[in-house]
């Protein structure tokens, strides 16, 4: 039973791999338990919804990296003229 509510308290604080954790020994304990199944269930979506989320962004991190141009506009060659 303590698993699984520190499980629900990692949850809601956004510790997934910690919730993901005691949600196993929460199953581990009682498998058949339909409460420790859910919060499970829960722990892994969660996961996977933050999985997805890190491969997105790191999907449009390398396209704006692509996309961006290859000389920084505010390093243009300097040309200097000195009078004679």
């Amino acid at each position: 039973m303590l698993h699984r509510y520190r499980s629900n308290c990692h949850l809601r604080l956004g510790s997934h791999a910690l919730a993901l954790s005691d949600a196993r020994h929460a199953v581990a304990l009682n498998p058949k338990g339909s409460s420790n199944l859910f919060v499970a269930a829960r722990a892994l979506q969660h996961s996977a919804a933050m999985a997805t989320d890190t491969l997105d962004k790191r999907q449009r991190h390398s396209e704006a990296v692509a996309a961006a141009p290859t000389s920084h506009p505010h390093r243009l060659p300097l040309t200097l003229t000195l009078p004679t």
